[in-house]
């Protein structure tokens, strides 16, 4: 129910469960890349500081978790997931 919804949507921005939350998977996007390090050939996996709104804060933007490798990875332009045709460069 609606009313039901709310309230719950309420509780969880107003204990800072979001953040736990966002906080917690960073987290383990970062321990499954640095355990996968050679297979992705990345050379450091750095979470960066997450800022304590940026969970919910729909404006703004910046990264979460940087991935640092010795040389250039090859990258496409943007494109839909069922395109055929991309072009590395």
């Amino acid at each position: 129910k609606i009313p039901t919804l709310k309230i719950s949507l309420i509780q969880i921005f107003r204990a800072h469960l979001w953040q736990k939350v966002h906080e917690s998977l960073v987290m383990d996007v970062c321990q499954v890349l640095d355990q996968e390090l050679d297979a992705l050939e990345i050379e450091n996996v750095q979470k960066e500081t997450i800022h304590p709104r940026k969970s919910y804060k729909m404006n703004s933007s910046c990264a979460d978790v940087l991935l640092l490798s010795s040389y250039k990875w090859k990258i496409s332009k943007a494109s839909l997931l069922h395109d055929n045709g991309d072009s590395y460069e």
